[in-house]
Formats: C-alpha cells, structure tokens, sequence
C-alpha cells in the first residue's frame, strides 16, 4: 500500500500510517488468536465457516440488536489503494488504543473463565474478575461511540459496537456461573464472545490493514 506524503498531504500521517500498520500485524493478529484460543479452549468447539475468515464457529443465535450472523462486509469506502484520508486517519488513531484495550480486556475475561474451569479461582472471584471485565466493555462502548466517525465509517463503526455488545452478552451470561457456579454458563458464553472476536478481526483487517 503506497504510504507518499505527497498522498495524504501531511508527511506526519505518511509515519503515523507506518505505525499503526506496524502495530496491527506485530500486536492485534497475536492477541486476538490468543483470545480466540483462550475462549475455545472452554469448549470442544466445530462448526460452519465465517465469511471473510479461515476460522470455523458454530451457528448460533443473537440476541443483540443490530446484529447479524453474515460477517461480508460491503465494499470498503476507502480503496485499499491509497492510504486512509486524514479524516478517516484521525479516527482509525482514536479508536486503535481502545481496540487494543478491547482486546485485553476479552483476553483477561477468557483467561477468568479457562481458570475457574481448573479450580484456580473460586467462583466469587471469578464474579469479581467479571463484573470488572463487563464494567471495561461498557465504558469502551460509551468511547468508541463518543468518536464521531467520518459519513463512510458510520456502518463499520456501527458494526464494531454490535460487537462490543456482543462481548458484553457473553460477560453477563458468564456472571450466571458466578451467581449459581453452573459451569455450563461459560460454554453458552463462549459462542458469543467467538462471533464477536470474529467481527472484531475482519473489521481490525479492514481498519488497518497489514503492509
């Protein structure tokens, strides 16, 4: 992807692209197949394939408004061409940190529940580590939406908080275990917080993509 100054108009975006690019394929990809992992781990898990992944999730239902199971994005607004305008650069640097703390966040969430299932943590802990991790995915909802995206990334912002709901679904049908120790909560968590991570990577590659 060309990255000319001369492109975008300032020769400090041409480096910020460079970093957040950088920062995408050494950082995000690792951490969000860690969280995938770490959540599949919960569940002997096959199922039919995810458009635009090579990752395989069973069908499932949502429950969250807005949400829809078909993962195909339409054609993205900005051609893959060029670099984002600086526009669309200023929000994609808005919104990178809180993708990264998203991120932690499912990871932290996922690892509370792999060591519940190993008796590590007692089940009130486990509530504790929850409701903390539920109390993150809202406040990074409430600043994802207090961006105000360009016009052409409305619909991919859109689709990034269906996820982040969709995290926070799976992070209070988990809190059932810490409420009544049934561990069978965790596995109906644990489609949940796959879709979303599944969203969150098609759209992470569409936001920055790796050079």
């Amino acid at each position: 992807m060309p990255n000319s100054a001369r492109a975008l108009g300032q020769d400090g975006l041409r480096l910020r692209s460079r970093r957040v690019r950088s920062d995408r394929s050494q950082g995000l990809s690792l951490s969000f197949f860690v969280c995938l992992l770490a959540a599949a781990s919960l569940i002997g898990f096959v199922g039919a394939s995810v458009p635009d992944t090579d990752l395989r999730f069973p069908t499932i239902s949502l429950s969250v408004a807005g949400a829809v199971p078909d993962l195909s994005l339409p054609a993205w607004p900005t051609s893959t061409t060029k670099p984002p305008n600086p526009e669309e650069q200023r929000y994609l640097e808005a919104l990178l940190p809180l993708h990264l703390s998203l991120q932690q966040n499912a990871l932290l969430v996922g690892f509370s529940a792999t060591v519940y299932r190993t008796g590590e943590i007692d089940r009130l802990e486990l509530k504790r580590r929850l409701d903390s991790g539920l109390a993150t995915y809202r406040r990074i909802e409430d600043q994802v939406r207090a961006l105000e995206p360009p016009p052409q990334l409305q619909t991919p912002q859109d689709r990034y908080l269906t996820a982040v709901r969709l995290l926070q679904q799976s992070a209070i049908e988990m809190l059932k275990t810490g409420d009544d120790g049934d561990p069978l909560h965790l596995s109906h968590a644990t489609p949940l917080s796959l879709d979303a991570l599944a969203r969150l990577h098609v759209l992470g590659d569409r936001f920055w993509p790796a050079s």
